[in-house]
């Protein structure tokens, strides 16, 4: 009984050193993780700001692009109904003229 008591301390004695050393052994991780994740934190701070600024200059050209393309689409459209309203006027003439001679 004796000799399992010891045991069990000495056991404990050497849990104790360990959870010691990992409470060290995690602080230093976690002192360097801290540091990595500052240093991290600044790169991906100057990466999302060069992204951001690449981003805004292709949804400048795009929307360029978009206003060129709606400019091309609203003349032909126009074109278009130009076409429709000549179309629609010599239909009337014909018309007329077809009235006119009988």
């Amino acid at each position: 009984m004796a000799s399992r008591l010891k045991a069990q301390v000495q056991e404990a004695g050497w849990l104790r050193i360990l959870a010691l050393k990992e409470v060290g052994g995690v602080t230093t991780v976690a002192l360097k993780a801290a540091g990595q994740l500052r240093t991290l934190r600044l790169k991906a701070a100057g990466q999302l700001r060069t992204l951001a600024l690449k981003a805004a200059v292709r949804l400048r050209t795009l929307a360029l692009k978009a206003a060129e393309r709606l400019r091309t689409l609203a003349l032909k459209a126009a074109g278009r109904l130009r076409t429709l309203d000549t179309l629609q006027e010599d239909m009337l003439k014909a018309k007329r003229h077809k009235v006119d001679r009988l």
